[in-house]
Protein backbone atom coordinates (compact mmCIF):
# COMPACT_ATOMS: atom_id res chain seq x y z
CA UNK A 1 0.00 0.00 0.00
CA UNK A 2 0.94 3.56 -0.43
CA UNK A 3 2.11 5.59 2.66
CA UNK A 4 0.17 8.67 3.07
CA UNK A 5 2.07 10.09 5.58
CA UNK A 6 5.74 9.55 6.20
CA UNK A 7 7.59 11.42 9.21
CA UNK A 8 11.11 10.94 9.22
CA UNK A 9 13.43 12.57 11.73
CA UNK A 10 11.04 15.20 13.17
CA UNK A 11 12.13 17.16 16.54
CA UNK A 12 9.95 20.01 17.87
CA UNK A 13 12.40 22.28 20.59
CA UNK A 14 10.91 25.11 22.99
CA UNK A 15 13.20 27.59 24.15
CA UNK A 16 11.55 28.48 28.18
CA UNK A 17 13.25 30.71 30.21
CA UNK A 18 16.15 30.32 27.77
CA UNK A 19 16.20 26.45 28.46
CA UNK A 20 15.73 24.48 25.37
CA UNK A 21 12.48 21.42 26.01
CA UNK A 22 13.10 19.15 23.23
CA UNK A 23 9.63 18.06 23.61
CA UNK A 24 9.94 15.60 20.43
CA UNK A 25 13.22 14.16 19.22
CA UNK A 26 13.69 12.28 15.58
CA UNK A 27 10.16 10.77 15.83
CA UNK A 28 10.26 8.50 12.41
CA UNK A 29 6.59 6.81 11.45
CA UNK A 30 4.69 6.20 8.36
CA UNK A 31 0.97 5.62 8.08
CA UNK A 32 -0.15 3.73 4.71
CA UNK A 33 -3.47 4.75 3.18
CA UNK A 34 -6.49 2.83 5.00
CA UNK A 35 -4.42 2.43 7.79
CA UNK A 36 -5.71 3.44 11.02
CA UNK A 37 -3.21 4.89 14.18
CA UNK A 38 -3.70 5.84 17.02
CA UNK A 39 -1.86 8.07 19.44
CA UNK A 40 -1.33 7.34 23.31
CA UNK A 41 0.97 8.53 26.14
CA UNK A 42 0.64 10.10 29.25
CA UNK A 43 -0.36 14.00 30.40
CA UNK A 44 2.67 15.94 28.80
CA UNK A 45 3.99 13.17 26.44
CA UNK A 46 4.09 15.35 23.42
CA UNK A 47 1.26 13.75 21.89
CA UNK A 48 -0.50 17.11 20.79
CA UNK A 49 2.56 18.66 19.41
CA UNK A 50 2.81 15.49 17.45
CA UNK A 51 -0.04 16.08 15.64
CA UNK A 52 -0.26 19.43 15.42
CA UNK A 53 3.42 19.49 13.97
CA UNK A 54 2.35 16.38 11.43
CA UNK A 55 -0.70 18.50 10.00
CA UNK A 56 1.41 21.37 9.49
CA UNK A 57 -0.55 23.43 12.22
CA UNK A 58 2.68 23.54 13.84
CA UNK A 59 5.94 24.25 13.01
CA UNK A 60 8.81 21.62 13.15
CA UNK A 61 12.74 22.25 14.71
CA UNK A 62 14.09 19.83 12.29
CA UNK A 63 13.27 16.78 10.38
CA UNK A 64 11.11 15.78 7.40
CA UNK A 65 6.84 15.44 6.95
CA UNK A 66 5.49 14.39 3.74
CA UNK A 67 2.29 14.25 3.12
CA UNK A 68 1.05 12.37 -0.17
CA UNK A 69 5.03 12.36 -1.25
CA UNK A 70 5.16 16.80 -0.81
CA UNK A 71 7.21 18.00 1.48
CA UNK A 72 4.69 20.08 4.57
CA UNK A 73 7.63 20.97 6.38
CA UNK A 74 8.59 23.38 3.85
CA UNK A 75 5.27 24.62 2.85
CA UNK A 76 4.61 28.25 3.39
CA UNK A 77 1.20 29.77 5.16
CA UNK A 78 -0.98 29.87 2.30
CA UNK A 79 0.20 26.74 0.92
CA UNK A 80 -0.88 24.79 4.48
CA UNK A 81 -4.06 26.92 4.37
CA UNK A 82 -4.93 25.47 1.20
CA UNK A 83 -3.41 22.14 2.27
Amino acid sequence: MKNIIEVNDLCKTYIVNKRQNNVLRNVSFSVAEGEMVAVMGPSGSGKSTLLYTVTGMDSISAGKVNFNAKDISKFNKKELADL
